[in-house]
């Protein structure tokens, strides 16, 4: 059954996380958990022992990171334009060992459907990230009034919930961090050393073939 509507849309937009890169999972995923959990560690443990002024450090820090969203969605938005059009025979190359699934096959990626995929991607998660972070800057001293009425979370639960959703946030933005660099060194580095395969592809949609 071929995907409809709002599927096919988050299907396209999220093609990146399809796509087969060696060692992708281990600098995609696992170096930004790792790091992730080290930061919230190095900041909560303080915390905890009054050393630091409490979730009021943790909204600081997502607030920073926030007005650093801002910027990097535009940033985002015109490199996947500039990829998308600009006239390159070094774009056309076809990649070795980069492949997408279309259907029952593997598909050769040229240079320039990766890096679209890439930011197109990268679009994507920094738009989501900047509309989560925002507005849980409206709402966390209403949410943390509201829990902290509740007797259940005067101590350490509250602290806890914050912490571990400042874990997830800080790996989203991690995540999204390491591909922006591997990114930018593509293109100022790999873009310009010859590929083993050459030559034009045929562009094939992958939601025609889900």
């Amino acid at each position: 059954m071929n995907p409809k509507g709002g599927d096919i849309v988050l299907r396209e937009l999220l093609t990146y996380t399809r796509i087969k890169v060696p060692g992708r999972l281990r600098r995609d995923y696992l170096w930004p958990a790792a790091f992730s959990l080290l930061l919230t560690a190095v900041l909560a443990i303080p915390t905890s022992l009054a050393v630091f002024p409490g979730l009021s450090l943790l909204a600081e820090l997502v607030r920073v990171v926030t007005e650093l969203l801002q910027l990097l969605a535009g940033f985002y938005i015109a490199l996947l334009a500039l990829v998308s059009t600009m006239s390159s025979t070094q774009l056309n190359e076809l990649m070795s060992k980069v492949e997408l699934k279309v259907g029952d096959d593997w598909q050769t990626l040229s240079r320039r459907r990766y890096l679209a995929f890439l930011f197109g991607y990268l679009a994507f998660v920094c738009v989501s990230l900047y509309l989560v972070s925002s507005g849980s800057l409206i709402v966390a001293d209403e949410v943390a009034t509201v829990l902290g009425g509740l007797g259940l979370f005067m101590g350490w639960v509250l602290p806890v919930i914050g912490w571990t959703l400042f874990a997830v946030f800080t790996f989203a933005a991690l995540h999204m961090f390491t591909i922006t660099a591997n990114g930018i060194r593509y293109l100022s580095f790999r873009l310009h050393i010859p590929e083993i395969k050459q030559g034009p592809v045929e562009i094939v949609s992958d939601s025609d073939n889900a």
